[in-house]
């Protein structure tokens, strides 16, 4: 009952898990079972913004929960015209008004971000995330002026709070330089690479991008113990195998892992792997 049922957007508040989703024929939100995974029981959709945006993102910040959308059109190289808009609502299921209090519901949205000469049509909000000094960045996609034809391109720029609570960039536009995200070393990475184990070159690891299962040789033929921790230092999975051994990763959830291969002799190998 809904066209263009595309960019969904899951959100969990205070128990309770909802789906957004819509482009340009409204937006809507259902609430979802409690494994997330199914429609609740009954449930219906509900209109919560009109038909001026799509991509829709929504960040929770003091009392507010802030939509933040996307108007324009997204794909059209230097003639791109996105561009994101903000609307904000005491609860996660609205009513959500703009700046000067009109409904997002009637297409009413306060600006957030427009084009410069150097990115073309800024837009469809990616993520919003803190760093370790309670700095908020926002991701999107805009396309390169200088060469609009490669494609659209990931974009990162701090997002501020003004003092009545609304979020900003800095001028309302793509920033050419400004300071990178601040992140503590709290990975467990340097716990897990010893420098004075010595590399066994006779290691290989395939692939550095893992689909299902990666593969260890050992050339020399030799048994060795292998592990696999995520990047926060925690065992994933561990074993022994000699010359050559499938490590299956079918299981596991996607992220960055760390293989590291111990010899009989005590050399080891690492790598850090995309799963």
């Amino acid at each position: 009952g809904v066209q263009n049922s595309i960019d969904p957007f899951f959100i969990e508040d205070n128990g309770t898990k909802y789906l957004f989703w819509g482009s340009f024929r409204g937006i809507y939100y259902v609430e979802l079972s409690d494994d997330g995974l199914s429609l609740k029981d009954g449930a219906k959709a509900v209109q919560v913004a009109g038909t001026l945006t799509e991509g829709t993102f929504i960040k929770k910040h003091g009392d507010y929960y802030y939509l933040i959308g996307s108007a324009g059109t997204c794909c059209e190289g230097e003639n791109s015209t996105y561009h994101l808009m903000v609307a904000r609502s005491t609860s996660v299921t609205g009513p959500y008004v703009d700046k000067f209090g009109k409904p997002a519901l009637s297409n009413n949205f306060s600006g957030l971000l427009y084009r410069t000469k150097d990115v073309i049509g800024p837009g469809h909000n990616g993520d919003i995330f803190t760093d370790d000094e309670g700095q908020d960045w926002i991701v999107y996609h805009g396309f390169d002026a200088a060469n609009t034809g490669a494609g659209r391109k990931v974009y990162l720029d701090k997002l501020c709070w003004d003092e009545d609570g609304w979020p900003y960039i800095n001028n309302m536009r793509p920033s050419n330089q400004s300071p990178a995200p601040v992140f503590k070393e709290t990975t467990g990475i340097d716990d897990i690479f010893d420098a004075d184990a010595g590399d066994d070159s006779n290691v290989k690891i395939f692939p550095t991008y893992v689909k299902r299962s990666l593969q260890i040789n050992h050339a020399a033929g030799e048994t060795f113990q292998w592990q696999v921790v995520n990047l926060n230092g925690e065992l994933v999975a561990k074993g022994s195998g000699e010359g050559q051994t499938t490590v299956d990763f079918y299981a596991q959830p996607t992220g960055m892992y760390i293989v590291s291969v111990t010899s009989r002799t005590g050399k080891r190998s690492q790598k850090v792997i995309r799963y």
